[in-house]
């Protein structure tokens, strides 16, 4: 909430040839809401819809 007003969003991220290892995480208001680890081509992505 903003206010008196409800915000939605979308918050995405998309890797493409990361490091092994890599992870990818998104935060809201502190709170871990996604967390995606990069598959064996190296490719990964994280989304949240608020």
């Amino acid at each position: 909430m903003l206010g008196d007003q409800e915000v939605f969003g979308f918050n995405d991220l998309a890797v493409k040839d990361a490091a092994p290892g890599t992870v990818c995480r998104i935060y809201v208001d502190g709170k871990l809401k996604d967390e995606q680890k990069s598959d064996a081509k190296g490719s990964l992505s994280c989304f949240v819809n608020l």
